[in-house]
């Protein structure tokens, strides 16, 4: 290359440099503009809804369709607060006998390939461990002044009810028999089972009061 096409090379170089300084520098702020559509100002309204009523003070509400609620949907505490899996168990006493040895009375149902895609027995069996695990909450959180006992909470008679569903099927239960069911810990099971002794037992959760069968 020739010094004097080098000296025109930078010349135009330093035009070119001149020309991109002198020029202005636009910069245009863009502002999030609101919702026009009624579907968007509907959102905003009930996202601003829901932070208030989470900022609201929490107040217990007594009332058997709030409680019946509750059983039907889960909460999400549960995962913060129950650090233990409970397992069901029952003893029944024919009438005028004593009571027999603990049993579970939830026996998980067998598996196959098909389950994956169609299981309804495995569906009911974990909603009904979610009931296990609500009776559960609901006796922690029972006030103990409250005269009416927690025989009067709807987890409690819907496991009442479990239980007496599954004495029926299962068709060893004679005329007159009473029955007691309680909620150990699945690790304790297995020792409770074979548990015959009145009262408590170690990792006993939840026991009930007698029962017609």
């Amino acid at each position: 290359m020739c010094i004097r096409d080098r000296e025109s090379l930078l010349a135009r170089q330093k035009a070119l440099s001149g020309m991109v300084a002198e020029s202005p520098i636009t910069v245009t702020l863009v502002t999030p503009a609101m919702p026009d559509s009624p579907q968007g100002l509907v959102l905003v309204a009930v996202a601003v809804l829901l932070v208030l009523v989470a900022l609201l003070p929490r107040a217990e509400v007594r009332h058997p369709l709030v409680s019946l609620v509750r059983v039907l949907v889960p909460s999400w505490r549960f995962f913060d607060d129950l650090q233990v899996t409970p397992t069901l168990l029952v003893r029944v006493a024919p009438d005028g006998a004593p009571f027999g040895a603990w049993r579970p009375i939830l026996a998980p149902p067998p598996r196959s390939v098909v389950h994956l895609v169609w299981n309804p027995a495995g569906n009911l069996l974990l909603a009904q461990q979610s009931l296990l695990e609500r009776l559960l909450m609901d006796v922690a959180e029972w006030d103990d002044t409250d005269p009416r006992g927690p025989e009067t909470l709807v987890s409690y008679q819907l496991v009442l009810n479990l239980v007496r569903a599954k004495l029926a099927a299962d068709g060893d239960v004679p005329r007159g028999a009473t029955c007691q069911f309680k909620l150990v810990e699945t690790s304790h099971a297995a020792g409770a089972a074979s548990d015959r002794t009145p009262g408590s037992a170690p990792g006993d959760l939840v026991i009930s009061r007698e029962h017609e069968a």
